[in-house]
């Protein structure tokens, strides 16, 4: 029989590659097809894609795994796995500031939708502190 340790330790990298392809489809999907308004709209993609956001930052919120029993939950959610979330918390602050930034001198130039701005911040930061907590609980 498999110890609660060991568990934890297979659900913690099972958890970290989900993030992995978590971020992978927040990049791709944040970033394509920002000129077209089907995107942003009140449609079927639009919606899928705030759902999309909400599973991330409920994975990123809690640390994943709800549906597993407490104990569990507690083993992988250690004290090394929280200072993780942590420092990726704070990279996904900065990468959102920094896109924040890029965007206002672009905006110089080239138009910008609103919905279309503030997707590329949020998909792009939330990307970034997924990919981050990923390779920090990886490694």
């Amino acid at each position: 029989m498999i110890s609660d340790v060991n568990r934890a330790e297979h659900k913690s990298r099972a958890r970290a590659i989900c993030m992995a392809l978590l971020a992978a489809v927040m990049t791709l999907t944040s970033t394509f097809g920002l000129d077209s308004p089907v995107n942003d709209a009140a449609t079927f993609r639009g919606g899928s894609w705030l759902v999309t956001v909400a599973l991330a930052i409920a994975i990123i919120a809690t640390g994943g795994g709800l549906n597993l029993n407490r104990q569990l939950r507690a083993l992988m959610n250690d004290e090394l796995s929280r200072e993780n979330r942590r420092r990726a918390v704070a990279l996904g602050f900065y990468v959102a500031m920094l896109v924040t930034i890029v965007l206002y001198v672009v905006s110089w130039s080239v138009p910008i939708e609103v919905r279309a701005a503030l997707r590329l911040v949020s998909g792009l930061g939330i990307a970034a502190t997924l990919a981050r907590y990923a390779m920090l609980e990886w490694l």
